[in-house]
């Protein structure tokens, strides 16, 4: 089973392309932050022709020694960096599916868009009750931060989508790479986003740890009490509700360390 780019790449794909967009960098969605911090380094000093003797050569051994000693410490930082603060969190409050409903101003969230009292009005009826909404409604909150310039809120939402999207990629597991995958639609939503939420939180490595720690403690206080919007899949390859709590647990791991690890990756290079 593979998990739509996206979802598979968590946090890794979509803030590291804006970033590198607005860095002039070159990022594929396969380069882990390692290799992000090999390309930061400079260009060898083209050849003059001179052939050092043993003296030289030696130096020049010291000196490659000293430089590799002093990457691989900055590679374990970077590595250290992506198991800060990685607590387990407390198991969540996961409604079973039978007894999952569409939340009642799902409506009014996809049509407030531009219009600021509705904005105001659906936000208010978010914070009551954040937990009744799925991964494709928080995309739209996202949405309506930001276009109220709210970048943090924003940020956090934005995050917290893939989050669960993710989670729910595991327990409901879709099929095809075409808008009939919701989890393919939601990864175009997100695309879209990235260049403008994604670009803000990673413009540095504190700004992205931030938003992550904000992400975490969002998620651990708020029940997946949400129906995701779309019609749920049967069959065999659909986990038992009892997996459930492994599989956030994995998809917990999984995106929190991806996302602190792409946070070590901005402060290796000095972001």
């Amino acid at each position: 089973m593979r998990l739509p780019v996206l979802f598979a790449l968590s946090v890794s794909l979509l803030p590291l392309t804006a970033y590198a967009q607005m860095n002039s960098m070159t990022v594929t969605s396969d380069r882990s932050e390692e290799a992000i911090m090999e390309n930061s380094k400079a260009a060898p000093i083209p050849s003059t022709g001179y052939v050092p003797d043993r003296k030289d050569k030696a130096e020049a051994t010291d000196e490659e020694n000293d430089k590799k000693v002093s990457n691989d410490k900055e590679k374990k930082n970077a590595k250290d960096d992506s198991k800060e603060d990685l607590k387990p969190l407390p198991a969540p409050k996961l409604t079973p599916a039978k007894d999952l409903k569409p939340w009642s101003s799902d409506d009014k969230l996809f049509t407030a868009r531009g219009n600021p009292d509705r904005i105001r009005r659906v936000l208010s009826d978010f914070v009551s009750q954040p937990g009744r909404v799925g991964p494709r409604g928080l995309f739209e909150v996202a949405e309506l931060y930001h276009e109220q310039g709210d970048m943090k809120l924003a940020a956090r939402y934005y995050y917290a989508a893939q989050l669960r999207a993710r989670f729910d990629y595991f327990r409901w597991p879709g099929r095809g790479a075409d808008d009939r995958n919701p989890y393919y639609a939601m990864s175009q939503t997100a695309a879209t986003m990235g260049s403008t939420i994604g670009a803000w939180a990673t413009n540095s490595y504190k700004r992205l740890a931030s938003t992550l720690d904000d992400v975490r403690e969002w998620d651990a206080a708020t029940p997946y009490d949400y129906h995701p919007g779309h019609d749920l899949p049967t069959g065999d390859n659909v986990p038992k509700e009892d997996e459930w709590p492994k599989l956030l647990d994995k998809a917990r791991d999984q995106f929190f360390q991806d996302g602190m690890g792409i946070a070590g990756a901005l402060k290796a290079l000095g972001q």
